[in-house]
């Protein structure tokens, strides 16, 4: 994933929700032309990266995820890639979806008459971000044996029972290769479970990430990338005496805690700190030296802390 100075911000659902209804009012882009756009991305994708997976099944829903399978359905068939497609529908889709789109296809909607080893790629399109509910017996079997397929699973815009806002697995979960995500990231993608569960995230916003960023004003999170903690340590210039780069103090090191001290006064050294002091237990004290020779250490007791 590209993550620029702007995308690495995460969004919750109903931040992304309320940006998608002021797209509609505003007329800035219609529902149908986005869903356009989030399936030509999709195929875009599988093109690119899977264009030698042949042997497709997509796991449809019955919402706006499940519209997304359907559609990419129909753009892989008439890429001239030979693709073979098989929609799983985990329930029926509206009527109208349905006869528009499933012509040509080769349809499925039990279990019984699944077998995953015949595939190349799964694509899973079963729930998105708006997943409210705790998965069902049913649906948590065929979830089980997705994930036990090793297949690459690609999910489109969230894992099919992940929590969009806080990653937690809603009974059970897909556990994607690849997570294809629209306008903006998702809270639940990087914390808690939600990284296990993601794989490699791409974010697609279609040109349209500067207005949510204006819309929302204040993300539910930042991704904490090495570009943002490079920005901000300051530029330590060559001729510069140690003394001139700041001092930091790290307190630690109790009975069997001797490493986590070392570790943080390394990470202080490495971040351009000029001078580490260590304070520490006596016995450790001396081991101070043999680990890391720049450390100045001190000892400290009990005493030094009652008053």
């Amino acid at each position: 994933m590209q993550v620029g100075l702007m995308n690495e911000c995460l969004f919750s659902k109903s931040q992304i929700r309320e940006f998608e209804e002021y797209l509609f009012e505003h007329e800035i882009i219609s529902n149908d032309k986005l869903k356009e756009k989030a399936a030509k991305s999709c195929e875009k994708f599988i093109l690119k990266h899977f264009s030698s997976k042949k042997n497709v099944i997509i796991f449809v829903g019955k919402g706006i995820n499940g519209e997304d399978g359907v559609l990419l359905s129909r753009l892989l068939l008439n890429s001239q890639n030979n693709y073979k497609i098989t929609l799983f529908f985990i329930d029926k889709l509206s009527e109208k979806s349905y006869k528009n789109n499933h012509a040509d296809l080769e349809v499925f909607d039990t279990c019984g008459q699944l077998d995953l080893s015949v595939f190349d790629i799964i694509i899973d399109c079963i729930f998105g971000i708006g997943l409210n509910r705790c998965i069902d017996k049913k649906l948590t079997e065929l979830i089980i044996q997705i994930n036990q397929s090793s297949l690459p699973i690609i999910s489109i815009d969230m894992p099919s029972g992940l929590n969009a806002d806080n990653g937690c697995v809603m009974g059970s979960a897909v556990k994607a290769t690849h997570t294809l995500t629209f306008l903006g990231l998702k809270f639940g993608q990087f914390t808690f479970q939600g990284l296990e569960f993601s794989g490699k995230v791409s974010l697609f916003d279609f040109g349209l990430g500067h207005l949510l960023h204006k819309f929302c004003k204040s993300p539910s999170a930042r991704l904490l990338l090495p570009k943002i903690i490079n920005e901000l340590i300051p530029y330590r210039q060559q001729h510069m005496y140690k003394n001139m780069n700041g001092h930091t103090l790290v307190i630690g090191g109790d009975t069997g805690m001797f490493g986590a001290l070392i570790l943080a006064a390394r990470s202080a050294l490495m971040i351009g700190s000029g001078l580490v002091t260590v304070l520490t237990r006596k016995k450790h004290a001396s081991l101070v030296s043999l680990h890391q020779p720049e450390l100045i250490s001190y000892t400290f007791t009990k005493k030094d802390f009652l008053y």
